[in-house]
């Protein structure tokens, strides 16, 4: 979907698609901000979707077994049990 940008009487800009105007009388920044979110509306981004938390592909290569964290322990000197 091509997004057409066209100037108007002073600073003012329209923003526009074959599907009908997007924006009027707004600035030259914010017609390209909504421009580039128009674009990427088309190619398939959606707004409030959080990315996976699982990584795509495995960290290790096949074959390998991911290696364990050791974690510190905490020492203590016997007080914590009263």
């Amino acid at each position: 979907m091509p997004v057409k940008i066209e100037k108007l009487p002073g600073d003012e800009v329209r923003v526009s698609t074959p599907g009908g105007v997007k924006a009027k009388h707004t600035t030259f920044q914010k017609a390209m901000a909504q421009k580039r979110l128009l674009n990427a509306v088309e190619h398939g981004w959606t707004p409030g979707r959080r990315r996976s938390t699982v990584p795509k592909m495995p960290m290790t290569p096949k074959g390998m077994k991911p290696m364990k964290s050791k974690g510190m322990k905490r020492k203590t000197d016997g007080m914590d049990d009263m």
